[in-house]
């Protein structure tokens, strides 16, 4: 760590715990200042204070995307190739890995996380001879993960646990197109078996979270989910506000949609570069472990590169959570506050409220003014039957 950082650590790790990205500004500026990389020193900020910074916080933002002109990928990347892995088992080496931090709760997250413990590894290991890629070795992180749930998990029976046998056959040819060695995997198997990985999973998620009992009933998860099925969809449909927006559509892997229970997600994006993203998960007895065995939905609003906050991202994100009729969970993001996301759900569904007051007002204005007349009509007819009952009298006089 760099010795202008160091000197001023105690006030970097104040405002880290709490608010990470004021933390990474005080980083940014002295590097600036300086001519200091900005993601190799955050790197080393987080590898030589970890026992002093918030774990969930340092995992959620090495497991992020670069975002408001951060290097989150760059400084995940320097932040592994601090690890000395050279020699080590790769179980032993994945373990060693997960106590460095919290794994984030988003699927896409822990994607990356372990792809890059998965290209260092194979870095610091060019000769082991048992992995034949970096692809692979993500391959076999992500079933070391999957093994010690199926493993250690007290609601799966023991009868239907996963066997060596069963290892064997799910990693069959994805050793770069070739079977793993099968005293490796049995060392691997029993590994695992012996001690889980022992990895800690944050539940909490960024953005706006609706994860209730009656989720999968609700009429946007339902289009939501249907959508991820198609090739295009008509935004309009979805969300009639945001009709003008663009859609994009992303699938997981298979793997990791097994382990997270994580379908997929929609991105949205209007004319003005304005976008948020929706995660849909979907999990089973063996995925939910990561978010819990409800069904969830993620919505959350995104920075672009280099630009600040917006408050139109914010607004874009509460319009697509106060759609469900469900209720939400509200967790701060790196760029935005708790306080400002629960105004801004607030708002939209204050604004929604009147309209639907309004729509009653005017329903039951209408239906006095129908009683109104109707109660003149009935009027006018009674008027009209007592003057011909009137001239019928009269004239039956006459007759007389």
């Amino acid at each position: 760590m760099d010795l202008t950082i160091e000197a001023r650590k105690i006030e970097i790790i104040k405002a880290f715990n709490e608010k990470p990205k004021n933390g990474i500004k005080l980083i940014n500026e002295i590097c600036n200042e300086h001519g200091l990389d900005r993601a190799q020193e955050t790197a080393k900020f987080f590898f030589e204070e970890k026992k002093n910074l918030d774990q969930t916080m340092v995992g959620d933002y090495l497991g992020s995307e670069n975002v408001s002109g951060e290097k989150n990928e760059e400084t995940l990347a320097h932040f592994v190739k601090q690890l000395n892995f050279t020699g080590l088992p790769f179980v032993e080496s994945l373990r060693h890995y997960f106590t460095t931090f919290e794994l984030p709760g988003e699927a896409q997250k822990v994607d990356r996380i372990v792809k890059a413990f998965a290209y260092t590894y194979c870095q610091q290991n060019p000769d082991s001879g048992d992995i034949n890629s970096a692809d692979s070795a993500h391959i076999l992180a992500f079933q070391a993960m999957m093994l010690t749930t199926d493993l250690h998990n007290t609601n799966i029976d023991e009868n239907k646990k996963m066997t060596l046998v069963g290892l064997t056959r799910n990693l069959r040819g994805t050793n770069d197109g070739k079977d793993f060695d099968n005293e490796f995997l049995k060392q691997y198997y029993n590994d695992i078996k012996t001690i889980p990985l022992g990895f800690k999973t944050v539940k909490a998620v960024p953005g706006f979270e609706l994860d209730t009992e009656n989720l999968t009933s609700d009429e946007t998860y339902k289009n939501l989910s249907k959508a991820l099925s198609k090739e295009s969809i008509n935004t309009a449909q979805l969300f009639p506000q945001l009709k003008d927006s663009t859609i994009e559509i992303s699938q997981p892997k298979a793997w990791l949609n097994k382990f997270t229970g994580y379908k997929g997600s929609i991105n949205i994006t209007d004319k003005e570069g304005t976008k948020t993203s929706i995660q849909l998960y979907e999990p089973d007895i063996f995925s939910s472990w990561f978010k819990g065995a409800k069904s969830s939905v993620i919505v959350q609003p995104i920075c672009e590169e280099g630009k600040p906050p917006s408050s139109k991202s914010l607004e874009m994100a509460a319009i697509i959570a106060a759609s469900f009729s469900s209720n939400v969970n509200i967790t701060a993001t790196y760029d935005y506050l708790k306080e400002d996301m629960k105004q801004a759900y607030n708002n939209i569904k204050e604004i929604e409220k009147t309209k639907i007051t309004g729509k009653a007002d005017s329903l039951k204005a209408n239906e006095k003014i129908e009683e109104r007349i109707s109660k003149k009509i009935t009027s006018s007819f009674s008027k009209g039957d007592s003057h011909v009952s009137k001239i019928s009298t009269e004239n039956n006089f006459r007759s007389r």
